[in-house]
Order: C-alpha cells, then structure tokens, then sequence
C-alpha cells in the first residue's frame, strides 16, 4: 500500500498495530498482527519536502467475523443440540454425521457418538474460512437384570411393578452427568395347560375317572397337576351318561322238529349279536329250526349308537312231531278231595297234541260226562259223587286237521 514517490520529498508511516516492511518508503507492505476477524485496521503516511506536508489514511478490514453460535458442548445421547452458523447470508457447508441438508445455516442434529463437525464459510467477498465444533456425547449406561419367570396368574415384582405379563421392563434412573441410565429386566410368563376330555358310558354300568366313579349320571370329573414347568395345569373329563336299551324278553317260543322258528329283535338299532351265532350278521330277525326235541335259548345283545347294549334271552321248546302216542292218560283217580289226583284228564304237557273232547260212560254205557271246554272229571254224576267203578273214557286228540279218539278205562276209587 502507499503513494507514487515524488522527488525531494520524505515519508513516514505510522501504525497502531502490526509491521510496515518499510516505514520510511512511499509505498510498503504491511503485515497485520493479532486481529480479530473483521477488525479494522487505520494507517497513516505523511509526505513533507521541508516547507508543507501532506496526510494519507488508509483503512483496511481484515477477513470477517463468523463462527457457531454454540460452543464446543457435552451431551446425552439420544439429546438433540443446535447448530446456528454466523454471519447471515453466507454460503455455508456442513459436515458431520447426522447433516441432511450441509447448505442451511441451522442445523439440529442428534449424534450417537462424539464426533466433530466442519463448518466451512464464503461471504460475499469470496472470503473462505473453516471452523470446526465438538460435540461429546455421554452413553447411558444399560443394566440388564437376571430374568425372571411366572406361571399365568401369578403376579411378580419386577422394576417395581406387579405383573404377570410377559415381557421386557425398564426403568431410567438419572446419572451424576444428568445422563438417564437404563435398567432392563425380562419376565416371562409360563402358561398353565387346562385341557378338556369328553367321555361316556352307558347307565348301570360302571365308568371311573380319577376316584371319582359315575353310575347313572354324567357329570364333570376335574384334577389339577404340576407340570413340567412348575406351574398347575388342570385337565377336565367331561362325561355323559346314555340309557341304554331296554328290551323285554319275550314268552317262551313253541315250535316242532325241522319246522322253522322265527326269532324277532326289536328293530332300529344298530348292532345285532346272536349266541349261538346265526348265518345272518347282525340281523334283527333271524330264523331256526332244530332237529331235535327239547329246550333251548338263544341270547340276542342288541347295541345302539352310543354302544350300550342289552340283551334279550329267547327260550324255545321243540316239541317232536303231533301224535295221540305222546298223550298220557291215567288209569285211576281218587276224588276225595284231597287236592292229590282229585279230577281224571290227560297229563299236562307241552306237546303240541290238543285235547279237543272227554266223555265218561259207565259200565252200562250211560253218558255220565262230556264236555270240551273242561276237559277234566272230577268224579260226580249230576252232582253227585258217582260211585267207585271202572268208567270208559273218550278222549279227542287233535293233530293238525285229523282228530283221532283214544278209546280206555278208568278206574274211580273212594
């Protein structure tokens, strides 16, 4: 900076601050010393020649003041901070973790980790200056608890709070630092197993669930255990009661040698077993025949849906084939009352020989007795107590269609 030198002539510079390369030169350079930013600084030449002198100031302004509006800071993490770049109307560029747009002059960020961010500033005058900030972040420090377990139902404590839903609790405490610190502690929940088992049984038979045994009712049967986990589980047996079939037995069946018999179950259930066992599986209805005269049963179990069962006894009586011959005729009686072989008449049986007619004659052949609906004598004549003898009889035996007439005597005795 200075003057054009003139002849004759002598100049001083005079400075406040800094050094002047040549103080007594119309023109030197000047080397500026500790100023601030933007600081003005005022020099001054004189020019004399002996007889006048003349004054010259320059003034300069050195570079510009700029900055962060905030100081190097300390901070939580997870805590936002702001950033605010001086002087205005600059053309600025951020950079540092967490700057989304580097050209505002605002910025509020939120670091993780301690880091340094860059500012670099253009003004107007093309003049580029950096600066730079530091920004320390505090970690909280996390505490994880042991974990705890519970079964369902059961509260515990946990982080102070009575609960018995699984998951992970916290809490923040406040360090020294005005830093929060994190404790963390997990609670599971183990489940209780509660299961339901439906069973049945027929009524007058006998179902045992736990000791608990049902008869003729249903009902619910329950038993709580301790699982494998430590905690209860409770498992429930529901039963229901079915009546079973209720079927009479029938009459005593009649029947002959070789002739079919019909054995009819009751209908409209759904199982059928016979014993001795038939040629037809479970029928309701079968048909037999027996070769042979005498007694037998047979023994039906009929079964509905819910598989109860009862049974049915069928007794059958073969008779061998219709013949006057099977008849048993006595050859005395004795009518005194005596309630013993007190009326003459054929010998019960069951054979399917059928007594149709009795008429008693007496030795001279006088009817002293007919009838075909009392087909017993009991010893009187007209009323009165016909005297011992020997009396003829008349028997009709029906067989089928073909009556025949057995034809004796009998003797009466008092």
């Amino acid at each position: 900076t200075g003057v054009n030198p003139m002849a004759g002539f002598q100049y001083q510079w005079t400075i406040n601050q800094g050094s002047i390369q040549c103080p007594g030169c119309a023109s030197s350079t000047y080397f500026p010393e500790n100023l601030k930013p933007g600081a003005t600084q005022t020099l001054l030449l004189s020019e004399t020649d002996g007889n006048c002198s003349v004054n010259y100031q320059f003034s300069y302004t050195f570079g510009f003041d700029f900055g962060i509006s905030a100081p190097n800071s300390v901070i939580c993490k997870g805590d936002q901070i702001s950033l605010t770049a001086f002087p205005p109307g600059a053309t600025y560029v951020w950079s540092g973790p967490g700057i989304v747009n580097p050209a505002n002059q605002n910025q509020v960020i939120s670091p993780q980790q301690s880091t340094i961010y860059q500012l670099t500033l253009t003004n107007s005058n093309s003049c580029v200056v950096d600066t730079f900030i530091s920004i320390q972040v505090l970690k909280p420090d996390t505490l994880n608890l042991p974990s705890l377990q519970t079964c369902a139902g059961v509260p515990v404590s946990i982080l102070g709070q009575l609960t018995a839903t699984s998951g992970i609790y916290s809490v923040k405490l406040k360090k020294a630092n005005g830093c929060d610190s994190l404790i963390l502690q997990q609670l599971t929940v183990l489940p209780t197993v509660n299961t339901q088992e439906s069973r049945s049984f027929c009524k007058g038979d006998t179902l045992k669930i736990y000791d608990q045994i049902f008869t003729n009712d249903g009902g619910n049967a329950c038993r709580t255990f301790t699982g494998a986990n430590g905690c209860d589980s409770t498992h429930c047996v529901s039963v229901q009661a079915f009546d079973p079939p209720n079927v009479s037995d029938p009459d005593t069946l009649y029947g002959q040698i070789l002739t079919s018999i019909t054995l009819a179950g009751a209908p409209g259930y759904a199982y059928y077993a016979w014993q001795p066992s038939v040629n037809c599986l479970n029928c309701a209805t079968v048909t037999v025949q027996f070769d042979t005269a005498g007694f037998y049963q047979y023994l039906l179990a009929i079964g509905d849906g819910n598989q109860c069962i009862d049974t049915v006894v069928y007794r059958i009586l073969v008779f061998p084939p219709c013949s006057s011959k099977n008849v048993r005729i006595p050859n005395a009686f004795t009518p005194n009352g005596d309630g013993r072989n007190d009326v003459f008449r054929v010998v019960p049986h069951e054979g399917a020989e059928v007594v149709g007619s009795l008429t008693i004659y007496d030795r001279w052949g006088e009817k002293v007795y007919e009838s075909r609906n009392k087909l017993a004598w009991d010893g009187t004549i007209r009323g009165e107590a016909a005297p011992p003898d020997v009396y003829i009889y008349i028997i009709e035996i029906v067989c089928g269609s073909s009556p025949e007439k057995l034809v004796g005597d009998v003797t009466l005795l008092r």
